[in-house]
């Protein structure tokens, strides 16, 4: 796993055009930290309810996120297929909180929800979750129950087609959620 992140590491940190498979949540977890430290305006995320313990509630993941959202003139746009349950997350203290590291980013993130519907691969209509960062960066989960994912940190050309789908999808009317309102 060690050759595997210092793999990752070098393709992002020079925005290298380079395809990567990834498997797994460890090989998740690598990939989105990653993505979140070389990211410096834009990350898109479609995903069922941002919500788990093996990738998103854990240390690496919300401390790398926190770095992209700490840096100036950044934006987070999240698309849910499903919200979490609330009762759940505003109970959660065992793990790190997702939901409660955005909520302090009011002006930097948007959360909506396609209140059932997801994205779907065009050839085979397979549901899949995408991160899409900058002008570049992507990674795009085809096996959401074994997250396996292609990732490339350097692809402007299929970065600018799943930004324009995301875009139009995000933009089209779908139900804004309210973190402050969810958590309160």
């Amino acid at each position: 796993m060690d050759d595997y992140r210092k793999a990752v590491e070098y393709y992002a940190s020079n925005h290298l055009n380079y395809l990567f498979h990834n498997k797994g949540p460890e090989h998740a977890r690598i990939i989105f930290e990653n993505i979140f430290k070389v990211a410096n305006e834009h990350i898109r995320i479609a995903a069922n309810n941002l919500w788990n313990t093996e990738v998103v509630n854990t240390q690496e993941y919300t401390d790398a996120l926190r770095t992209f959202l700490d840096k100036p003139d950044t934006k987070l746009d999240i698309i849910l297929t499903n919200e979490p349950d609330w009762n759940t997350v505003k109970m959660t203290t065992d793990c790190p909180n997702i939901y409660k590291l955005l909520l302090q980013y009011p002006s930097k993130v948007r959360i909506k929800t396609g209140e059932g519907k997801n994205f779907k691969k065009t050839d085979t209509h397979q549901t899949v979750h995408l991160c899409t960062a900058d002008d570049s960066i992507y990674r795009l989960e085809d096996n959401i129950d074994e997250r396996t994912a292609i990732c490339n940190f350097g692809d402007e050309k299929t970065v600018s087609e799943l930004n324009k789908i995301f875009d139009g999808v995000f933009n089209s009317g779908i139900k804004v959620v309210e973190l402050a309102v969810c958590l309160a």
